[in-house]
Formats: C-alpha cells, structure tokens, sequence
C-alpha cells in the first residue's frame, strides 16, 4: 500500500514538545463532535464504536504517532477524517476511500 503525502506550508520545526498541546484545535474539535455541537454531516453518521474512537486517550494516542508539521497544519476535520479512514483499514488488507464534495465549508 503506499500512501502520498503532499507536504505545505514551512516544515523547518518538525520536533514538537508536545503534541498534546501542539494538537488542541483536533481536540476541541473531537470534543464538539462527541457533544453533538457540530453539523458535520460525516460525524453524524459515525456508529458508537467510531464515537468511541473520538474519545481523548484513542486521540492522544494517535497523535503521539503524527508528526509535528502534520497536527500544526491539519485542518481538524480533515484530521479526524483521516484518522478514521487509518483506523478502518489498520491490520488489514482492505481500502477505504473518502471523496469530499468541493466547496463545503471547512469546519
């Protein structure tokens, strides 16, 4: 399987203190999304295994495993959509594809 990942933006400080930190617009976000304070129409789908992944320690662990550059640029729902998608297709043989609609607000 291989997976390409276009790089933006300035990746000089890759090294983070602590991604935890570095990370808090995801955990807000995933925090909004476990309350039902977002209209996320993806996230509204989610059974309760998948909102059970949302939850802070799955979501610290993973982000301990990304990169710096990648949690300080990553647009949360994006984020969270692409941890889903890892999630769905780890330890398998599987693939899982996500098309977005264009135009839709960046929540």
């Amino acid at each position: 399987m291989t997976i390409s990942i276009f790089i933006y933006g300035d990746e000089n400080a890759d090294v983070l203190e602590d991604p935890l930190t570095s990370g808090e617009h995801i955990l807000n976000y995933a925090e909004q999304l476990r309350m039902g304070k977002s209209h996320e129409v993806y996230f509204s789908a989610l059974n309760e295994d998948d909102k059970a992944f949302l939850q802070q320690e799955n979501l610290n662990s993973y982000l301990k495993k990304c990169s710096g550059h990648y949690i300080t640029k990553s647009i949360p729902r994006h984020f969270l959509r692409q941890m889903f998608l890892f999630k769905k297709v780890s330890g398998t043989e599987a693939m899982e594809v996500m098309i977005e609609v264009r135009g839709l607000p960046l929540i």
